[in-house]
């Protein structure tokens, strides 16, 4: 692969990241400036103001931290997550219910604050989804998308994982090929994921933030559908708040 594959880009963000935030409020009002992207459905309209048809959530693998070290989950879905960490639910159960979801996902870090206090252990939300799970998402974009596509960083991501001077950088944009999380890291010298995967349609979005629990997906119903697995814990969600324009 040529390092033509991938470039730096002067093309303007879409409109959905481009978004003025100080002229818009989450609805309902919240009574803090800062509510907590605990709760995924405002990680969402944090990330993406809504914009698209339909949304699929990422959840992150789970590892734990001992000794300052990490060391893998040894359970690979949220399915035998639940089970291991005594979170109730049917053999049958499908996951496709993002209240249920949220719900099982609560009683999961209920259940490991209680597991921390009698061990060792912590149990750490990674601020990205998995490098299978990355994968996973590119070989099905190639299978949807014939064009180039955009990778937007954030400042912090180019802070924390990479060594361009960040004293003139407040963000970076490439544009190329249809790349795997290990082609995207080698050409761009940023050694993690980005915070955004969209091309010039803005019909569809993929998008983290640094530090979070989740990856969302964006887009029209059929595209976002094709993303749908639970193997990789990858399920459909439906927006709770919207982005309402402040009244002066």
């Amino acid at each position: 692969m040529s390092k033509e594959k991938l470039c730096q880009s002067n093309d303007k963000l879409p409109q959905f990241l481009s978004f003025d935030f100080s002229k818009h409020q989450i609805y309902p009002e919240f009574q803090n400036n800062y509510p907590s992207l605990d709760d995924y459905y405002l990680a969402l309209v944090n990330i993406i103001p809504h914009h698209f048809e339909s949304y699929a959530i990422i959840l992150h693998p789970i590892g734990y931290h001992q000794h300052e070290q990490y060391i893998e989950p040894k359970t690979n879905n949220r399915k035998s997550i639940f089970k291991a960490f005594g979170v109730l639910t049917n053999d049958d159960i499908k996951l496709d219910h993002a209240d249920d979801l949220y719900r099982m996902e609560g009683e999961l870090m209920e259940n490991n604050c209680k597991i921390s206090r009698l061990s060792k252990y912590n149990l750490l939300y990674l601020g990205e989804c998995s490098d299978v799970q990355y994968n996973f998402i590119i070989n099905t974009l190639k299978k949807l998308v014939n064009n180039d596509i955009y990778y937007y960083y954030e400042l912090l991501k180019i802070i924390c994982y990479s060594e361009y001077d960040y004293r003139n950088i407040s963000e970076l944009l490439f544009k190329g090929e249809i790349l795997t999380h290990q082609e995207v890291q080698q050409y761009s010298k940023i050694f993690t994921q980005p915070s955004m995967l969209f091309d010039k349609s803005e019909t569809w979005v993929i998008a983290t933030n640094h530090d979070i629990p989740y990856t969302f997906i964006g887009g029209d119903k059929s595209f976002v559908e094709k993303f749908l697995n639970a193997e990789y814990d990858i399920y459909p969600i439906e927006p709770k708040y919207q982005w309402i324009k402040k009244i002066d």
